[in-house]
């Protein structure tokens, strides 16, 4: 296994406290996105929504930590570096109690849970956790920009959120109205990687997925992803924010073709 694929695995069982403590602390909505994480630009953090009034929790990869946020300032750190996750999930749940909330390890998870293990790898996996984490910002302001330049369409977008289950941090665009599970919808988002493809990528999925013939020429850079599932998918993507957010609005323009007519 890379270094980069072994970060990435370390970051996403690393996150699963957090999305716990969220699904502990939070009403449980339709679309799951109160366990979601979303990306605090200004303290470079992936944050949970707040647990409270002040509180939030927040994961950061420079060094790789755990940090409580009150009143949108960090505050208290631990150190994942050399610990094990059992120690990581106690002074979190330590920090829940002192602020009057629930332990994170009483949510029931919708998903399964990788063993709790020794986390003292992470120490040789830094510079990778540290390349995710600026891989994180980046996609962010490439959907957040994606997300500015579509005012007029309704619904319309999400916020642009990390799904600790899938581990991947994406903005569904909502065409039309009515149940998101159904309703037409594009959804766009950067993948650091998973079963499909190794190394990170873009992806643009509109929805109803189309039928994999007579599919439109894709952009530059991107192609058609037809095993088991139909998108536009885009490996090496570009690393600048600028191009990033160029490719997604390029793909997002072909897959809107693809949205059945009112």
């Amino acid at each position: 296994m890379s270094n980069w694929a072994a970060a990435r695995e370390w970051t996403h069982l690393a996150c699963q406290p957090l999305s716990r403590a969220a699904r502990a602390n939070l009403p449980a909505v339709t679309d799951d996105s109160h366990s979601a994480l979303l990306w605090n630009d200004r303290l470079e953090l992936l944050c949970t929504a707040p647990l409270s009034r002040t509180v939030t929790l927040a994961i950061g990869f420079k060094p790789l930590r755990y940090v409580v946020v009150i009143n949108d300032e960090p505050g208290a750190e631990f150190e994942l570096v050399g610990t094990t996750g059992t120690d990581a999930l106690a002074w979190l749940n330590d920090i829940l109690r002192r602020r009057a909330l629930r332990p994170a390890d009483v949510a029931d998870m919708p998903y399964t849970l990788p063993d709790t293990r020794d986390w003292s790898s992470a120490v040789v996996l830094q510079p990778d956790v540290s390349r995710l984490g600026l891989a994180i910002s980046t996609a962010h302001a490439a959907l957040t920009t994606l997300v500015r330049s579509l005012p007029a369409l309704h619904p319309g977008p999400s916020p642009v959120r990390l799904w600790p289950h899938h581990f991947d941090i994406a903005t569904l665009v909502q065409l039309k109205a009515g149940d998101p599970e159904s309703a037409p919808s594009i959804g766009s988002g950067y993948s650091p990687g998973d079963g499909n493809y190794a190394e990170p990528y873009l992806y643009c999925s509109p929805y109803p997925q189309p039928t994999a013939h007579d599919l439109p020429e894709a952009p530059d850079g991107w192609h058609w992803h037809t095993a088991g599932f139909v998108s536009l998918v885009y490996t090496d993507p570009p690393i600048d924010a600028g191009a990033m957010g160029n490719a997604f609005r390029q793909a997002f323009q072909v897959a809107m073709t693809l949205i059945p007519p009112t």
